[in-house]
């Protein structure tokens, strides 16, 4: 029950996820290629589809969640070992799909795209879910081992959903907590944060660096260079690819670990402008450089987020 003072919102945490066991990282895999394949063939459906409709001028077919549930309710009777799988969960794929869909006939974003074997596979579960004593219970695979550093930051939070996906072979949990959150006044101190700065500017004059990532940076150029040299469908090459893309999301993970843990502090000092490059050459370490400096007036073309609270990022 809501407290007075306080507002129900919703808090994210990122947690390691252990298998334990051999045949739980089977199930694992075995429920996210289902996923993975119900995705596929929805959107082959669907572009089929799609393309009939723009050839005879006919208006075009629903996409919604609805509509794909349906059919994917069909195609769980004609394919024998889906049925085999937690209905809910590989059901759930189609409501992201439908979402894309939605935000293209919008154009807020790009046609839905096809999901190759070899990417980062993963799963969404909806509702009910059930986590207790450090351990997430799955549908139909069984009970897993969450990890984190510090461990549960909200454990009077109630998970609501849980988003499981694997990434370069190591497999993570993103855990949503429906939380109390303190409901603070808009004292109209609004802060704008740019998610590709590198550098922070306080009011109280002190600079918050990001952490140096030079030699991730130097790193990635080897196996871009690596990979542009080796001979297509090597296994050399492959071997390449597979370090370019671990040394490019470390370097995405230490960007993002950054923002939640360096701007909030900016944020409790009242900081008055945000800039990537400050003291430096306009570069941000992270990529090409600034793709625009959010301060408190908004200007340039980044990815900007006005913020009127530090919880926002916390």
């Amino acid at each position: 029950m809501k407290e007075p003072g306080t507002t129900r919102t919703h808090r994210c945490i990122t947690c390691r996820l252990l298998p334990v066991t051999r045949a739980n990282a089977r199930a694992l895999s075995r429920l996210a290629g289902g996923c993975r394949f119900v995705w596929n063939q929805a959107l082959a459906d669907t572009e089929d589809l799609y393309r009939i409709s723009r050839m005879v001028g006919a208006p075009a077919p629903s996409l919604t969640f609805f509509s794909l549930g349906k059919a994917f309710t069909d195609m769980r009777r004609a394919t024998p070992w889906l049925a085999e799988l937690p209905f809910g969960v590989v059901r759930h794929t189609l409501k992201r799909q439908a979402d894309a869909w939605r935000r293209f006939f919008r154009g807020q974003g790009g046609r839905p795209r096809f999901r190759g074997r070899y990417g980062d596979d993963g799963f969404t579960i909806p509702d009910r879910v059930r986590i207790a004593g450090g351990r997430l219970h799955i549908p139909k695979v069984g009970w897993v081992v969450l990890r984190r550093r510090g461990g549960n930051p909200y454990p009077g939070g109630e998970p609501r959903q849980v988003y499981v996906r694997r990434a370069l072979g190591k497999w993570c949990a993103t855990v949503s907590h429906e939380v109390d959150a303190q409901e603070r006044p808009d004292d109209g101190l609004a802060v704008g944060v740019d998610m590709n700065v590198g550098q922070v500017a306080a009011s109280t004059g002190e600079i918050l660096r990001a952490p140096d990532a030079g030699r991730l940076e130097a790193r990635r150029r080897r196996c871009r260079r690596m990979v542009s040299r080796r001979q297509k469908g090597s296994k050399r090459r492959d071997r390449a690819r597979r370090l370019l893309a671990r040394a490019s999301r470390k370097l995405a993970m230490r960007r993002r670990n950054w923002h939640p843990r360096g701007i909030p502090a900016s944020c409790r000092q009242r900081a008055h402008g945000l800039c990537g490059g400050v003291a430096g050459a306009g570069h941000d370490g992270f990529g090409p450089g600034n793709r625009g400096g959010a301060g408190t007036a908004g200007e340039g073309e980044g990815r900007a987020e006005p913020v009127d609270s530090c919880d926002r990022l916390g």
